[in-house]
């Protein structure tokens, strides 16, 4: 960079499109990639490169400013507004976007929560949520269920033989035993 004659305004201008349609494509791709499930290592990989890649150009672009990194992030972002670039995924840089992987968790997070919402205070039994908890990945349905009940957005009602999982909001929760003393709440 430092040996060529051009200009460090148009050099500035060269480095901010070019990290900015790095960020959004990286965006995009993550999108796209999610759709394939939670363990996608080759969108991992694909996402570190751009990551790497990333950090490179911001680097550059605050040494042919004369600035710190922040103030190069910013002028990225006011490049992509200027030019009619997605201001939100040029302004994110790669490392702290969020990645395939984690999307597609929060996909599955969310179908888990939703369908617990539908189910009311009824809840749904462990043979009902296996296949959406399922889609959290391997070894994750424990998890999950075992972070949700300890953070009180679960609770785990028994019925004699059978537990069912009922989400919190939309449940109103007895203060202790019912009136036949079937259920508990741990």
């Amino acid at each position: 960079m430092t040996d060529t004659f051009a200009q460090p305004s148009d050099a500035a201008d060269a480095i901010a499109e070019q990290a900015a349609r790095l960020r959004q494509e990286t965006h995009r791709d993550a999108h796209a990639a999610a759709e394939f499930g939670v363990n996608n290592p080759m969108a991992e990989m694909h996402h570190m490169v751009k990551g790497e890649r990333d950090n490179a150009l911001v680097e550059c672009l605050s040494y042919v400013l004369g600035t710190d990194e922040t103030a190069a992030d910013a002028y990225i972002a006011r490049w992509a507004a200027a030019n009619g670039g997605d201001v939100e995924s040029a302004a994110v840089r790669v490392k702290d976007q969020p990645t395939a992987s984690r999307l597609a968790l929060q996909r599955a997070e969310a179908k888990v929560v939703d369908a617990l919402r539908e189910a009311g205070t009824e809840g749904l039994s462990r043979k009902e949520l296996d296949p959406l908890l399922g889609r959290l990945g391997w070894r994750e349905e424990d998890r999950w269920l075992k972070k949700a009940i300890v953070a009180g957005t679960v609770v785990e009602r028994r019925y004699g033989r059978s537990t069912r999982y009922v989400y919190t909001a939309s449940a109103s929760l007895p203060a202790g035993p019912t009136a036949e003393g079937a259920a508990t709440q741990r």
